[in-house]
């Protein structure tokens, strides 16, 4: 889960450097390991993952206080912690905590593809305003609810 997390703020901060925002890797990797800390051991000792919640948010105060970071890096570095090491571990929490936890994690995989594979097929056919052209050339503003159809067909065939 670490490796994954870390490779995965790796490629989100690679996005971010893109539209010129910053956030501190220095502090999401050792944050990212107290989060993951945190939601593993939680549900026991809830008062662990408080206290490594804190610790975290002690860790990033510091480092803006003392000037090493500004106010934008420091949120941009929540937001990409809570982001993927949060998900990452709530995945892990789903797949080990539930009887049927690995088809849950299947069933949340498959509705995202269908979204995304309606989205595509849509946008591909009608999308002519650009949503992000920096960031992503071929999105348009009319793929936002353009997966929400094969959801709902997916939905309905199956009850």
């Amino acid at each position: 889960m670490l490796a994954v997390t870390i490779i995965g703020g790796l490629e989100f901060r690679s996005i971010l450097q893109k539209m010129e925002y910053r956030f501190s890797v220095f502090l999401f990797i050792p944050s990212a390991i107290l989060l993951l800390v945190a939601n593993a051991y939680g549900q026991d000792v809830p008062a662990l993952a408080l206290g490594l919640y804190f610790i975290i948010f002690a860790l990033h105060t510091i480092f803006f206080i003392f000037g090493r970071m500004r106010i934008e890096e420091m949120a941009m570095t929540f937001f990409v912690l809570f982001y993927i090491a949060f998900t990452i571990s709530t995945l892990a929490m789903i797949r080990f905590n539930f009887q049927d936890g690995f088809w849950i994690i299947c069933m949340i995989f498959l509705i995202q593809w269908l979204t995304d594979t309606g989205a595509y097929f849509v946008g591909s056919a009608f999308g002519r305003h650009k949503l992000m052209p920096s960031v992503s050339p071929n999105k348009s503003v009319e793929v936002r609810s353009a997966g929400l159809p094969p959801l709902f067909w997916w939905f309905s065939s199956s009850i």
